[in-house]
């Protein structure tokens, strides 16, 4: 009978560093990079340091047990890393697809309370604009890219590469 390995912790943080130590070279994430592009493999070691940085980088920016952290977006590999590197630190997951409407989008991260937002995209973040007085706790927009400026005064922006 073969032997099963017994994990110290049962948290979603061991149990996926504990896959990446243990099988450091196995496909932990197949995805495809765009519409119609090929499949591309991310091996377990570099998926634990995809989320590893996503929980250092909202750790630094004072991220605390229990705070929620917004998410907009598209189901993508991306969006796996950033929820589950808000899980792994305590934060909680407040997640949405980008077709929220601009009432959705006010009253979910008005009633959350969320410090901080991810955004897949800069057309998200124009339909929250209108509503940015209205969300007193929110300190931090971070998009998965930007591929122009954005401004909001008062607000971080940053992108998931600069966290």
């Amino acid at each position: 009978m073969p032997r099963t390995r017994t994990l110290p912790a049962y948290t979603s943080y061991h149990l996926l560093k504990t896959t990446a130590d243990s099988f450091p070279d196995f496909t932990g994430q197949m995805y495809r990079p765009a519409p119609g592009k090929p499949y591309e493999k991310l091996r377990y070691a570099q998926l634990f340091q995809n989320v590893r940085q996503v929980s250092l980088g909202l750790m630094e920016l004072g991220l605390a047990t229990g705070d929620r952290v917004g998410l907009i977006a598209d189901v993508s590999h991306r969006w796996m890393w950033i929820s589950m590197g808000i899980t792994t630190i305590g934060g909680v997951d407040v997640p949405r697809g980008t077709d929220a409407t601009e009432d959705d989008l006010r009253y979910i991260f008005g009633h959350a309370e969320c410090k901080i937002i991810f955004l897949e995209n800069a057309k998200v973040f124009e339909r929250l604009r209108p509503h940015l007085s209205e969300l007193r706790d929110l300190e931090t927009v971070i998009f998965f890219d930007l591929n122009s400026e954005v401004k909001a005064p008062g607000l971080e922006i940053l992108t998931l590469s600069q966290l």
